[in-house]
């Protein structure tokens, strides 16, 4: 049952604290330098201090506004550029991390004859 205000309205202010912590999952810390630099962007966005590697954006209260920030933070602290469809589905911290990787070892000109090479095969 959720707690009511006076008007009838949830009372958002009575409900319980979200479990942070996924229990599908142990957690682990981040690995590496680009892992590290990732929760730390993350802990800023978000407000929460202890992420781990497999804790979800999206779970841990990232929305679509937050991941457009995440990407520009990204792009800024990292210098790395990804298409925002990446961080929708690459949402977990080894995940992204990982894509970041991928997105620095093709290089901007491969991905660009890619979406290239896409968009001519839809016409």
């Amino acid at each position: 049952v959720m707690p009511l205000n006076a008007n009838g309205k949830v009372d958002r202010k009575a409900l319980p604290v979200p479990s942070v912590q996924d229990e599908d999952h142990e957690w682990e810390a981040p690995q590496g330098a680009l892992e590290t630099q990732l929760m730390q962007i993350w802990s800023t966005l978000l407000g929460i201090e202890r992420i781990g590697r497999n804790d979800n954006f999206f779970e841990l209260g990232g929305n679509s506004l937050m991941a457009v920030r995440l990407n520009a933070r990204i792009g800024l602290e990292l210098k790395a550029s990804l298409p925002l469809a990446a961080l929708f589905e690459a949402t977990s911290l080894a995940a992204l991390a990982q894509a970041i990787d991928d997105a620095r070892t093709a290089g901007p000109g491969d991905q660009a004859l890619d979406e290239l090479d896409a968009f001519l095969d839809t016409l």
